[in-house]
C-alpha cells in the first residue's frame, strides 16, 4: 500500500504518559526511511509545536517542529487575521502572533477560548462582554476534560461551557464544510467543527445565512461528547 503521508494523533497513539507506545519509534523511523511525510496532530493548544516536538524526541520519536500541528495552529491558520481577545496559554498566543493577529481586550473581532490554567472570573467576564458586543466566539477544541498524571483536569470545553452559559453557544457541525456553495472550505480536505453563537436570550441557533456562525478547526474531533486524552502538561 502506498501512502502520501501519515497523520498521528499523540495522546494514547504514539505515547502514553511519559512513555512512547511500543513500536511507535520503529514505525516512525520506517516511514522516514521511505520518505513518507509525517504530521503529529493534537487538539491541545497550550504548548507551541517546538515544545511538543521536544517531548516527542525525548521519548525517542523522530520529530521536527514543522511536523507538529496543534489546534492553536489550525485555528490561527483558519481564521482571517484580525483583532483578538485570547484566553489561553503560550501555544495559542504564539500561533496568533505568528499569523498576524492583534491582541485587543476592548473591541476585538474574535474571542478565542482555549486551555488556560489561569482562567478566572475577570477573563470570563471580559469574554462574555466582548461576545455580547459582537465579537465572534471561537474555541480551539471542545474537550471538556484531560487525563493528567494526577488525575482528571478541566479541559478547554469546560472553559467554553462557562462562557457558553452567558452567551448561548451550541456545538454543531460546521455548515460550510457540507455546503458546496462555500468557496472557502474544501469538504474533502477538512475536518472541522463550529460553534454557533446567538445573542443572549436566544435559546436555539437559527440555521441559514443570517446565523452568526463562529468557526474553528478542530483536528479529528467532531463529536460533542467529552474526550479524555492522556497528556502530561
Amino acid at each position: 500500500m502506498n501512502f502520501k503521508g501519515v497523520i498521528f494523533d499523540l495522546d494514547g497513539t504514539v505515547y502514553r504518559g511519559k512513555e512512547a507506545i511500543p513500536g511507535a519509534a520503529d514505525f516512525i523511523h520506517h516511514l522516514r526511511d521511505r520518505a513518507i511525510p509525517i504530521r503529529f496532530v493534537t487538539n491541545r493548544a497550550n504548548r507551541p509545536a517546538g515544545d511538543v516536538c521536544q517531548q516527542l524526541t525525548g521519548m525517542g520519536l523522530d520529530c521536527t517542529p514543522a511536523d507538529v500541528l496543534t489546534s492553536a495552529d489550525a485555528t490561527a491558520a483558519y481564521l482571517k487575521p484580525g483583532r483578538v481577545y485570547a484566553i489561553g496559554e503560550s501555544g495559542l498566543i504564539e500561533a496568533l502572533d505568528r499569523h498576524g493577529f492583534i491582541r485587543d481586550d476592548q473591541s476585538p473581532d474574535y474571542v478565542i477560548v482555549s486551555f488556560d490554567r489561569e482562567f478566572n472570573f475577570k477573563k470570563l467576564s471580559t469574554a462574555v462582554r466582548l461576545i455580547s458586543n459582537g465579537a465572534q466566539f471561537v474555541a480551539t477544541n471542545p474537550d471538556r476534560a484531560l487525563r493528567l498524571e494526577h488525575g482528571i483536569s478541566p479541559g478547554t470545553g469546560s472553559l467554553v461551557a462557562a462562557v457558553q452559559a452567558a452567551t448561548v453557544v451550541v456545538h454543531a457541525p460546521m455548515p460550510q464544510v457540507n455546503d458546496p456553495r462555500s468557496s472557502s472550505v474544501d469538504p474533502s480536505q477538512s475536518s472541522s467543527s463550529a460553534l454557533h453563537a446567538s445573542p443572549p436570550g436566544v435559546t436555539s441557533p437559527v440555521q441559514g445565512p443570517q446565523t452568526p456562525a463562529v468557526q474553528v478547526s478542530v483536528p479529528d474531533r467532531q463529536a460533542p461528547t467529552p474526550s479524555v486524552p492522556a497528556a502530561p502538561e
